[in-house]
């Protein structure tokens, strides 16, 4: 979803009605090294 110069990943839970914001990374800079580089524990 790409809001103004950011993108913003997210995550969809539709067994508890809930949207998980993953992300929002500038639009210009490299998404795949910035997504490669998120810490992947989201607890």
């Amino acid at each position: 979803m790409p809001i103004e110069n950011f993108i913003v990943y997210y995550w969809v839970d539709d067994s508890s009605s809930t949207v998980w914001v993953i992300a929002v990374i500038y639009g210009k800079r490299d998404q795949l090294s910035a997504l490669r580089n998120m810490p992947n524990d989201l607890t």
